[in-house]
């Protein structure tokens, strides 16, 4: 950045510290509890406690610690070709009188963001107080895709006072640039490269801060012709050697230089054979633009071309692309137009060189002008691209347009119930302001929807509710409500009903599936899920008289016919349960062979209704138990007796249905209630096996944290005596793994067949679920209906660190710096899902349980940690409110406790507690830097909290504040 703020890459003074937030849901299970008398509209439930900005779920997590944002829309009629430009690097200039009074003074809570996508920023330059009343800011965002045909909107996020920088340089440029010089630094010092390849250069000719000077794009260096130069040292990211470059620049010449060509920028060996170069014609007026190559077949290659006038700014590029059939291949372009192209041909040549700006090899050769915004690419960058980047950068305020400033803004939560109190989800809750539609959403579980960012006025509240199987809605509720208050929280009555279902087999368990069709006398209204409790909820029109009809339904697609109608009836009563008894059952089969009598995996059980249709069931497998579950109709619901056969290994098995020999293949049976068969078939097990074969390179796997794992196994048939054409491999009916933390399921899914491979299933393992430093067992099963099932095949998966570091100062005596390169879709768990951490050579933080700690880096004083404040959210208290306390263990040993008499930062309603902060002034106990605490307190569940450190080194005596004030940190209540 310039002289206002430090670039971001440098030393900064404040020791940071960013914690993120695991959040584990809730989830609920709401069933509607009958009340014997409604109620009416209510509005008298109002908090009026201030609120941070809230922002709708569409922008990006942890958009709702800025105050502020408003959108800037980039016009795509300036944006070059068809399609889109991928990773362009859009430039923001701008004069603003809100970032004049609302932002910090580095401009560190500034933030760039599309749709809910954080992007990549670095600001070059921001000035709070360019004038009395506006802020001048120069940033550039790297846009993902920058569309040709329809506009690209970035809303601009800011005003949090105490905020990290949420700058990322380095990300803005892709590895396609190889340097980056925006020439805003005090010449005096470094000359910044803004990419990740740190090509840094030193000034000559004795420059100074005078010579930092204004410019095309914030500020740029002036050169005074006669000794004035940066020297950038030879590195392997600017010797590019492929087929391709990009070199340009903005200059302004005080004059054209007087007899040789000065260079803009070259890196060669000497002169004459410059590898490449981007410079200006000598002893010409106008002058020209002077390229230069030098590759594998065309050899060295000069042209002077174009026309280059004093005093104007002009930019100028020069693009090689080896790549093209056409001969010429060396290309000019002038303000974004192309207006050469010369022969060169081959791979670029290497060279040691350093690389020059403002001069050549020999000292008679120098440049005299203003030099901004250099850039070396190691792409040949399209005809659009370069168009769209002088659009962008010769006249920012063209090509784009800046809205304006968007507020804080008031809540209200809108819970709609029936008339008997019941919450009513699924319902289209509207809010209008005359009649125009202001808001609308969806009520959830609870009937409820939160309406953010309004203004206070009054508002025209309805209810809808909408069929869920046809073309009907009703509006159950029309209300006109004061929005006043900061959260406002609305009951609106319903002219709605709500009948229960109920629904048992006949031994009385519940219907764990399926679904009821509710309607009237002409049209069905609503399909209504029935969920494993065997409850459906169904909920209309308070009608009178209130008069439905019902028919209840279950599904197995395994079973023929997939779909029946266990009940049907009439609806007469509003808010009233309907208990329903269908002829569902549950029977249960367990498959032994003879003689010995051992468990039949994998038997093939053939299920058929013994009447005239004598159509097939369904077809069932044993477990390794021998056992399988019939659950079906009775014969009363099949209208008539249950037909079996049992196969194994292609071939219908004879079987007993007494304790004798096996002497029948098929037996007929009544299934009335709840049951249990046992059938011995005539088989030898040991003439029958099936194994499951790895073909992973080894049963032992070790792989890194966040590596991607491909699992891999063969069903095989190993023996058939009698059934030879049985044997090899086998697709199987169904493969599946799991992976175990000891005796703990951690993940799980299915193995997919391969379809070239007879018998062979993959799938893919993400391992970002798992945790580092642990080793696990990967459990892989299958079954092939009528084969027996093989032995589970277990395998071992050791996952190790993949630690995340981020950057420090290298002096163990400098202030240290934590660059954390903010971009919120960027996860922070390099050991996995139950702990966080970043590392400076040594953690930073951790998160288990209820428990975080944090450690300062490795150096070579101690740090005290004189003072952290801790604000807590999201409490879900479990006790009333004159009981509620927060209990906290400090490192060393000591509680402190908080409750309602000695800490008046609680806020029972909100769920909040704000403001606790320990005086501790001490050393970690260990004397290595670790500080950890323990919180726990009335209340269930996670809570969300914010801590705010401040710590001092000893030897220097200087309080660094080390604070996450801008994001959260889920911690589990024991």
């Amino acid at each position: 950045m310039k002289s206002f703020t430090r670039k971001f890459k440098i030393r900064a003074k404040t020791l940071s510290l960013l914690l993120f937030t695991m959040i584990i849901p809730l989830i609920l299970n709401l069933s509607p509890q009958f009340s014997s008398k409604g109620t009416k509209n209510k509005f008298d439930y109002d908090i009026d406690n201030p609120l941070s900005p809230l922002i709708s779920s569409s922008n990006p997590t942890g958009a709702k610690f800025f105050s502020f944002y408003k959108n800037i829309t980039i016009d795509h009629t300036k944006v070059s070709g068809s399609g889109s430009l991928t990773d362009f690097p859009f430039l923001l200039s701008i004069l603003d009188s809100d970032l004049h009074y609302d932002v910090q003074l580095d401009g560190a809570d500034i933030a760039f963001a599309i749709t809910n996508i954080w992007l990549d920023h670095e600001i070059e330059l921001f000035n709070p107080a360019y004038s009395p009343t506006e802020a001048q800011l120069i940033a550039w965002i790297r846009i993902p895709s920058l569309s040709t045909s329809v506009d690209t909107v970035v809303s601009m996020y800011y005003g949090n006072a105490t905020m990290n920088s949420r700058q990322n340089p380095v990300s803005v440029w892709n590895d396609d640039y190889k340097a980056i010089w925006h020439m805003s630094d005090n010449p005096f010092n470094t000359i910044n490269d803004s990419t990740s390849n740190d090509n840094d250069g030193t000034t000559f000719g004795g420059m100074d801060s005078s010579d930092q000077v204004s410019s095309k794009i914030g500020g740029g260096i002036s050169l005074d012709g006669l000794d004035d130069f940066i020297l950038i040292p030879h590195s392997p990211s600017i010797d590019i050697t492929g087929n391709q470059i990009t070199l340009e620049a903005w200059i302004n010449l005080a004059q054209v230089p007087p007899s040789a060509d000065a260079a803009v920028m070259v890196k060669a060996p000497s002169d004459n054979v410059e590898r490449y170069m981007l410079g200006v014609d000598g002893g010409v007026s106008p002058s020209r633009v002077n390229q230069r190559i030098t590759a594998s077949i065309s050899g060295y290659r000069r042209y002077d071309v174009g026309s280059l006038y004093q005093d104007s700014w002009t930019h100028i590029c020069v693009v090689y692309d080896g790549t093209l059939e056409d001969s010429n291949r060396f290309f000019v372009y002038i303000n974004g137009a192309l207006i050469s192209a010369l022969y060169a041909a081959g791979t670029i040549s290497s060279t040691t060189g350093d690389l020059n700006i403002g001069r050549r090899m020999s000292t008679s050769r120098w440049l005299y002008g203003i030099i901004d915004e250099l850039r070396i690419s190691s792409v040949a960058r399209s005809d659009d691209w370069l168009t769209t980047q002088f659009n962008n950068q010769n006249d920012p305020i063209s090509f784009f347009s800046v809205g304006t400033e968007q507020n804080l803004y008031l809540q209200a939560q809108i819970y709609a119930v029936d008339l008997y109190g019941n919450a009513v989800p699924n319902a289209n809750i509207s809010m209008y302001k005359n009649t125009n539609l202001v808001r609308s959403g969806i009520s959830m579980l609870d009937g409820s929807v939160l309406f953010t960012n309004i203004t206070q006025a009054e508002y025209n509240f309805t209810v809808e509710i909408t069929s869920n199987i046809g073309n009907y809605n009703e509006i159950v509720n029309k209300t006109a409500i004061l929005i006043a208050k900061a959260l406002q929280i609305i009951y609106l009555e319903c002219n709605v009903s709500t009948n229960l279902f109920t629904i048992i087999d006949v031994d009385g368990v519940p219907v764990d599936s399926g679904w009821v069709l509710v309607g009237n006398s002409t049209d069905i209204i609503r399909k209504c899920s029935v969920d494993s409790n065997g409850k459906a909820i169904f909920q209309w029109l308070n009608t009178t008289p209130y008069q439905y009809n019902y028919s209840v339904y279950y599904q197995d697609d395994n079973y023929n016919p997939n779909i029946i109608k266990l009940a049907f009836g009439d609806i007469t009563t509003p808010n009233s349960s309907i208990p329903i008894q269908s002829y569902l059952t549950t029977v249960n089969f367990t498959i032994l062979s003879y003689s010995p009598v051992e468990a039949v995996s994998g038997a093939k059980l053939k299920f058929r209704v013994n009447n005239a249709s004598g159509s097939s069931i369904v077809n069932l497998t044993t477990d390794q138990n021998g056992d399988v579950t019939l659950r079906w109709l009775n014969s009363t619901g099949i209208n008539g007796n249950f037909s079996l056969q049992i196969e194994f290994f292609g071939e219908n098995k004879v079987f007993n249905t007494t304790v004798g020999v096996p002497t029948v293949n098929e037996t007929s049976f009544i299934v009335k209630n709840n049951g249990a068969y046992e059938f011995r078939i005539l088989i030898n097990l040991l003439d029958f096996e099936t194994e499951l074969i790895s073909l992973n390179p080894s049963n032992n796997i070790a792989i890194e944290w966040s590596s991607r794992l491909k699992l891999r196994a063969l069903f095989n048939v190993t023996k058939a005596i009698g059934f030879e054409e049985l044997l090899g491999p086998k697709d199987a009916d169904l493969m599946q793994y799991q992976v175990l933390l000891g005796a703990n399921p951690i993940l799980s899914g299915e193995i997919l067949k391969e379809e070239s491979y007879d018998g062979r299933h993959s799938t893919f393992i993400e391992t970002t679920g798992l945790e580092s430093d642990k080793s696990y067992l990967i459990r892989i099963s299958a079954q092939k209906s009528s084969y027996t099932i093989p032995s589970d095949l277990i395998l071992i998966l050791n996952i190790f660190r993949n630690n995340l570091e981020l950057n420090q100062s290298e002096n163990d005596d400098s202030i240290q710096s934590v660059y954390w390169l903010d971009n919120l879709n960027m996860s922070v768990k390099p050991y996995g899902t139950k702990s966080e951490s970043l590392t400076v050579k040594n953690d930073i933080f951790k998160n288990i349980d209820n428990e975080f700690d944090f450690s300062i880096p490795d150096i070579d004083h101690d740090w005290n940690i004189s003072e952290i404040t801790l604000n807590i959210y999201n409490i879900s208290w479990n006790v009333p409110v004159a009981n509620i306390n927060i209990a906290i263990l400090d490192p060393y040993g000591s509680f402190h406790i908080f409750n309602t008499t000695n800490h008046a930062g609680w806020d029972f309603p909100l769920g909040q507690w704000t403001g606790i902060t320990l005086n501790l002034d001490k050393r970690s106990p260990l004397n290595n830097n670790n500080f950890k605490f323990t919180i726990g307190g009335t209340f269930d569940n996670t809570v969300d909290i914010i801590a705010d450190s401040l710590l001092i080194r000893d030897s220097i005596n200087i309080q660094y504040s080390k604070f996450n004030v801008t994001n959260e940190i889920s911690v589990l209540t024991e």
